[in-house]
């Protein structure tokens, strides 16, 4: 496991958890982020994300084509190379 520190000394990261400090060098708060992830395609496939509780679903077809984030599909938009050029939700926004 890796350890990373600020300036200050503070434990800052230790693997997937990552900690925040006030001014005063008091911590005041810990956010953990852990994943589920699909192996066997050629390229792993994250397919939940879980940070403090609240989970991200991540839909496949031939590649990522979607997510779920508390009952909310966005849908991701690509161009001919692949990049993702736009995200909508079901308002098309």
């Amino acid at each position: 496991m890796n350890f990373a520190f600020d300036s200050r000394n503070c434990l800052i990261q230790t693997g997937s958890t990552v900690y925040r400090y006030d001014a005063e060098n008091q911590r005041i708060g810990v956010d953990q982020t852990q994943y589920v992830v699909n192996s066997q395609p050629a390229l792993s496939q994250v397919l939940v994300k879980e940070v403090n509780g609240v989970n991200t679903f991540y839909v496949y077809g031939l590649g990522l084509i979607g997510q779920e984030i508390g009952g909310e599909y966005t849908s991701y938009h690509f161009d001919l190379r692949g990049s993702t050029v736009a995200l909508t939700n079901n308002q098309e926004i």
